[in-house]
């Protein structure tokens, strides 16, 4: 799951982060600067089109958080099943920390 956190590292990969932003510029002038984009590649720029990609962008972000609500409110968390295993999972946890910490206890 994405949080603000990861928003603020993105710089960190430099060679990713520069190759989504030379990707885009150059998407974007292969689509828009006037000479290159009709006479060499011809194609035009897109107008109309965006709507049907903001549409379809809408469609998918609705559907997707109606999906993890669902999933959410349907599917609760499996608890420990029986005391006995939650007996055995305190242990194993105890054990985990007393080992992780140099044999000190609590």
């Amino acid at each position: 799951m994405w949080n603000w956190h990861m928003i603020k590292r993105v710089h960190e990969n430099r060679f990713l982060f520069g190759g989504v932003i030379c990707g885009t510029i150059l998407c974007l002038l292969c689509m828009y600067v006037p000479g290159l984009n009709t006479a060499v590649l011809k194609m035009k720029g897109i107008s109309w089109e965006w709507g049907i990609v903001l549409i379809t962008l809408l469609v998918f972000l609705i559907l997707s958080e109606l999906y993890k609500f669902a999933k959410r409110k349907l599917y609760k968390p499996m608890s420990v099943a029986t005391e006995a295993q939650g007996r055995l999972q305190r242990i194993w946890t105890e054990n985990t920390l007393a080992s992780s910490t140099g044999g000190l206890s609590k």
